[in-house]
């Protein structure tokens, strides 16, 4: 008799107000658990597992890298000077590359610095004591501040004596200072910037300046017809005239140039 009494109450009918009952063992009953809140998608995986630690843990673990990964995805992140040709060979340059100019000192702002070797790599160009044919043309490029041209000097492209590197140079140099540049690449169809040009040179600065004037203001013209492009963009094509315009333009914006006849 006494054994016939649990399964009867477990026969009820249960009310709306009745909470439902389960057998959790014998001669035992327990409430059903409660269903979960409505857009709850954590379900229970065993009896008495608590689920706020795991989420404890994680939050702290994301937490933890946002402060180690957010300052170097910032930095590589931000686009700072000339981004490489496509095409070349390396790193792109960017702001902070080991070779980036400081701030030119304002009495010699366009002066060839030391460091020429990491300008080069920082371009995205390599050092090299092969003289490129595949790839072989000339431009020329034009400075003007306020009116003013401003010497292209020989030896851009030219790594230090101190550097170690006698003989060696990038494939996109000077020769002179007549503002000729030089391509002679290795790789067919190679592209070159401006902006590698001036990156090489030493005159970009970290915070973009070039020739220790702001990165705004400066304009490009190509075969004497203005470019709307970035100036760290413009491709160097065989016998371009370039004229890179800072403040007032000069009277004639220069449209060509007489090449020697060797080149």
């Amino acid at each position: 008799m006494s054994n016939s009494r649990p399964a009867r109450k477990l026969n009820r009918v249960h009310t709306r107000h009745e909470p439902r009952l389960q057998q959790s063992g014998v001669g035992t009953e327990t409430p059903a658990p409660a269903p979960p809140p409505r857009g709850n998608t954590v379900k229970p995986t065993g009896p008495g597992r608590n689920h706020g630690l795991p989420f404890m843990i994680l939050a702290g673990v994301v937490l933890a890298l946002s402060f180690w990964v957010g300052p170097i995805a910032s930095t590589l992140l931000w686009a700072g000077p000339p981004p490489a040709a496509a095409g070349s060979t390396g790193s792109p340059a960017a702001a902070g590359s080991t070779g980036s100019a400081a701030d030119p000192a304002p009495e010699n702002p366009w002066a060839i610095h030391p460091g020429a070797a990491d300008r080069i790599r920082a371009a995205g160009l390599p050092v090299s004591t092969d003289e490129g044919i595949l790839e072989h043309f000339h431009s020329h490029l034009d400075v003007f501040v306020d009116g003013k041209a401003v010497t292209v000097p020989t030896g851009i492209g030219y790594p230090d004596i101190a550097e170690g590197q006698s003989g060696a140079r990038s494939p996109l140099h000077t020769q002179d200072a007549s503002g000729i540049l030089y391509i002679e690449a290795k790789t067919p169809g190679q592209r070159f910037t401006l902006g590698q040009v001036l990156q090489e040179w030493g005159v970009i600065s970290n915070t973009g300046a070039i020739g220790g004037l702001p990165a705004e203001g400066w304009a490009v013209f190509i075969n004497g017809k203005g470019q709307t492009t970035s100036v760290y963009s413009v491709f160097l094509h065989p016998k371009d005239e370039i004229a890179l315009i800072h403040g007032t333009a000069p009277v004639k914006i220069p449209s060509s140039y007489n090449f020697p006849p060797n080149l």
